[in-house]
């Protein structure tokens, strides 16, 4: 659906993959919630990325669409007779979804945390136990079409995922 010249400049890494979607199609509601529970039961991804046990989704603000992103999700599982079949332990915090799949081994090893906070509250350092985020995604990010336009912010937001953000993967 996009102009030659767009598809041109597209290019393809497997380990960074974007959503590029119009208003109201459940972009949020399939990437962190859906994608998010399906990690969570399952502990690994296909096509060789393998084991997965934190994702990090960095919003605006802490405040507003990162605690909005949490409090779906809790929504959508806190209840659910059929994720209560695959996991022993979920808590949902304003924060964080952390799940422990059932089953023998560690609970460590069957522990899956998302983890959401605004994107300037720090990427950095981002833990889960000793485990680094698997993930990072970023759910608007961009306030408003003022910030949009904005080279501050722009440069800012930049910053923080071509910086901080890969630092924190390693």
């Amino acid at each position: 659906p996009y102009s030659e010249e767009v598809c041109r400049t597209i290019e393809i890494d497997n380990l960074a993959i974007g959503f590029m979607e119009s208003r109201g199609l459940a972009k949020s509601t399939v990437v962190i919630s859906f994608f998010g529970v399906y990690s969570a039961i399952k502990g690994e991804l296909p096509n060789g990325i393998g084991k997965v046990y934190f994702y990090l989704w960095l919003a605006a603000s802490s405040k507003g669409a990162a605690r909005i992103n949490a409090l779906a999700v809790r929504a959508m599982c806190e209840d659910s007779v059929y994720l209560k079949n695959y996991f022993e332990s979920m808590r949902f915090t304003e924060t964080e979804s952390e799940f422990t799949r059932k089953g023998a081994g560690p609970t460590k090893n069957r522990s899956f945390l998302i983890r959401y906070q605004g994107i300037n509250t720090g990427v950095r350092g981002s833990r889960y136990g000793e485990r680094r985020p698997d993930l990072i995604g970023t759910d608007d990010a961009i306030l408003n079409t003022a910030a949009a336009y904005s080279k501050v912010m722009t440069a800012n937001l930049e910053d923080i995922i071509y910086s901080d953000a890969l630092a924190a993967l390693k």
